[in-house]
């Protein structure tokens, strides 16, 4: 009877540790190569554990300083003063791209979103850039590089504890969010590939109309 139940003992400790050694779906995967915009390597690129946004939901609220008011001329970028029952600010569409220095896809892609903001200037879009670095010298030197370099002239802002971008759903970078001037989500988009800009103006122009005036892209700035 004692050998019987020794047995059973270690069969349902080995099912245990079996059990708890299995790989689980929940929350973002990781192991991929760092500095693709992807999970994985040394640092995290994005916010762990993010929670789902889909298209159709509210964008969640959020306010933020901006690391560079004189270039854009915002002290601060709020959800509510565009998109609330009683805007300050109004505007007809906010455009967030949350991105890193350590993201090698999103200094790719920065150039060419700079040069489609320009296309929409004076149209009531805001273009913000959400940096998640969480040491000082990669977002300042992402931030330099910005305003210096790039002349980015949209708001930079910082979340160094990932809190916003966990509430936007980021596991990848760079991730783009569009919001129409109701508050809403209407288009999103994780990673970089060669048609998101493509993509994002189409979805631009179905929800403010076409450009009036097509306007050639503005040369791309060296990346740090």
């Amino acid at each position: 009877m004692g050998a019987w139940l020794a047995c059973v003992v270690v069969v349902g400790l080995w099912a245990a540790v079996s059990a708890a050694g299995e790989p689980s779906d929940a929350g973002p995967r990781r192991g991929r190569d760092a500095g693709t915009g992807r999970p994985g390597g040394g640092a995290a690129t994005t916010a762990p554990d993010a929670d789902a946004l889909v298209v159709g939901m509210p964008a969640p609220n959020f306010v933020l300083r901006t690391l560079n008011a004189e270039q854009s001329g915002m002290t601060a970028v709020s959800t509510r003063a565009m998109f609330g029952p009683e805007p300050t600010a109004p505007a007809r569409a906010l455009v967030l791209d949350f991105a890193a220095s350590y993201c090698e896809p999103c200094k790719r892609e920065l150039p060419a979103l700079d040069a489609l903001a320009a296309r929409y200037r004076g149209r009531g879009v805001v273009w913000a850039v959400v940096l998640i670095d969480r040491d000082d010298a990669g977002r300042d030197a992402m931030r330099t590089w910005m305003v210096d370099v790039l002349a980015f002239a949209h708001p930079v802002l910082a979340d160094r504890f990932a809190l916003l971008a966990r509430r936007y759903g980021v596991n990848e970078l760079p991730h783009l969010v569009l919001i129409d001037g109701g508050g809403t989500v209407r288009w999103i988009r994780a990673g970089f590939r060669d048609d998101t800009l493509s993509t994002l103006e189409g979805e631009l122009g179905r929800l403010l109309g076409p450009v009036p005036v097509a306007e050639s892209a503005a040369p791309g700035a060296p990346t740090p």
